[in-house]
């Protein structure tokens, strides 16, 4: 049986789509979902993640603390066009909502919250942006294929 987000009480739940793959620079797709939706996102995420069409792995987990789930989708932070793949691959899964994408470099750093994503996609939208530059917007690049 595989284990569900809403059940785990230790942490994260994983998938993999091949574990000996070497990335240098891992970055990640940030799902933030309802707990109530949680397990039957994950499970999409999962299966896809399992099948070799979604990144390299993936791992969820249900924070009832802050009455939330997060699902985080992992990819190559150094190949746009993986990154731009994956987005285009949760949106095909009927993943929606705005989404961030987050090194774990900056993770490791301690960057959290506002400031923190490399690329933001919004609702709905397959193109991926930068958030700021310099202290201004950029333009949208279309990575999604």
């Amino acid at each position: 049986m595989t284990a569900l987000p809403s059940e785990e009480t230790a942490g994260w739940v994983w998938a993999w789509e091949h574990p000996e793959r070497e990335v240098t620079n891992w970055g990640k797709w940030l799902v933030f979902v309802s707990l109530s939706a949680v397990d039957s996102i994950w499970d999409r995420i999962r299966v896809t993640t399992e099948a070799g069409a979604l990144g390299g792995c993936s791992k969820a987990g249900a924070f009832r603390e802050k009455s939330r789930g997060l699902i985080c989708v992992y990819c190559d932070a150094d190949d746009p066009a993986e990154v731009g793949r994956t987005l285009a691959t949760l949106r095909r899964l009927g993943i929606r909502q705005q989404m961030s994408f987050k090194t774990d470099a900056a993770s490791r750093a301690g960057v959290y919250g506002e400031g923190a994503a490399s690329w933001v996609a919004h609702r709905d939208s397959w193109e991926v942006r930068v958030p700021y530059q310099n202290g201004r917007r950029k333009r949208s690049k279309s990575v999604a294929g």
